[in-house]
């Protein structure tokens, strides 16, 4: 039965920009949550079933996939709300901001001044405001976020209180590389040019004498210091020694990449080399692939022994998430599996990255609605 739904003014569309097609996220719906897919219908947006079942009418300028059973959709005139997968509405107008959607129990509500600083607010899935809008320095990991109050950074929670009071001073010129993200229960800062890392007490449990250091990974952090780069474990000792020119950091699948001149290759956590260096570029492993750049500027994937699985062939890659891997050679583009067959192949000018296995794609084409999503099998989700 059609639902009944309040039709509202018309309104413009409201591009809200994902990041461009990095790592794919084949993520499978939350649990109990109806598998519904947003519908563009002209220039208004609906959510309909995987054939194309209109469930939630197109009456709405703008909306997100659904995630933690909530999605963000927008009216002009009445800002923006979520709603469930019955179109009830859940969190009233939020006019004053950009919610992002649900990841970890809360929405990022982003504000911008007329000085055009970016400042955030966080909300739960009631609408309760955690916190007040602030400059946010980096998103949560492991449960705090590390925010900026009166030109001093700390650290909140997802419940919205201060758990590492706003006490450390903020390096305006190199901010974002003065704070990391807690991983492994600490969290990398500098401070009048020194590192150290802070457990989640706030407590400091290293002191570093390096140049530069990376966030833990594998109970070993990458570090900088007189040119090169090593591994200090978790008591500050040097466990990989100052041999490289740079490194990934993070290690994935027991390997991290690192390079030494013009080539890389990947060590393992005792620092032994598994693959030789003699890439151009490399990605993380994934699935026991990861794809490498050779001599020529092409792509292709290796396994973990370092063999040619999928030959060099491609202007670009992805790393593989679901048995699936985005490609791109000249204007077409699409998706191989494990084997190097190409499952799925299109002409858009553009992919981002969504999940669910429900990608939107689309057209540069000024002036005209040129947006829309396709699941893996390129069904388009549209009417015009």
């Amino acid at each position: 039965m059609k639902k009944n739904i309040v039709k509202y003014q018309p309104g413009e569309i409201i591009k809200q920009a994902d990041n461009y097609l990095g790592h794919l996220n084949y993520l499978t719906p939350e649990k109990n949550e109806p598998f519904l897919i947003p519908y563009r219908k002209g220039n208004k947006w609906g959510f309909c079933t995987e054939d194309k079942k209109i469930v939630i009418d197109c009456v709405y300028d703008n909306v997100k996939p659904f995630s933690e059973g909530l999605a963000c959709v927008s009216l002009k005139g009445r800002g923006y709300f979520f709603i469930n997968s019955s179109n009830q509405v859940l969190i009233p107008e939020i006019q004053d901001g950009i919610p992002s959607s649900f990841d970890g129990g809360v929405s990022k509500i982003a504000k911008i001044s007329h000085q055009g600083v970016i400042s955030y607010s966080y909300i739960d899935k009631r609408g309760k405001n955690l916190v007040p809008f602030v400059y946010v320095l980096q998103e949560f990991s492991e449960g705090l976020a590390a925010i900026k109050i009166n030109n001093k950074f700390g650290f909140i929670s997802k419940q919205g209180d201060i758990v590492i009071p706003c006490k450390f001073e903020v390096n305006y010129e190199h901010r974002m590389h003065s704070i990391g993200k807690f991983s492994e229960g600490l969290c990398r800062v500098k401070q009048s040019d020194k590192w150290f890392y802070l457990n989640k007490n706030g407590e400091v449990e290293i002191v570093c004498d390096f140049d530069c250091v990376y966030d833990f990974s594998n109970g070993v952090a990458a570090v900088f210091n007189n040119g090169k780069w090593g591994f200090i474990d978790k008591q500050g000792n040097v466990v990989i020694p100052f041999q490289y020119d740079s490194v990934d950091g993070l290690f994935s699948e027991g390997l991290t990449s690192v390079r030494i001149g013009e080539y890389f290759g990947f060590i393992n956590i005792s620092g032994k080399t598994v693959i030789p260096f003699k890439y151009r570029l490399v990605g993380e492993f994934s699935e026991g692939l990861t794809y490498v750049q050779n001599d020529d500027y092409l792509y292709g994937f290796i396994n973990m022994a370092g063999e040619t699985t999928i030959p060099f062939k491609f202007e670009h890659l992805s790393s593989f998430s679901g048995g699936l891997a985005f490609y791109r050679n000249h204007s077409k583009c699409g998706f191989i599996n494990i084997y190097g067959e190409k499952i799925i192949s299109f002409n858009y000018d553009y992919v981002k990255n969504l999940h669910n296995g429900i990608l939107k794609v689309g057209f540069e084409t000024p002036g005209q609605p040129n947006e829309w999503y396709i699941n893996l099998k390129g069904v388009e989700y549209r009417e015009d």
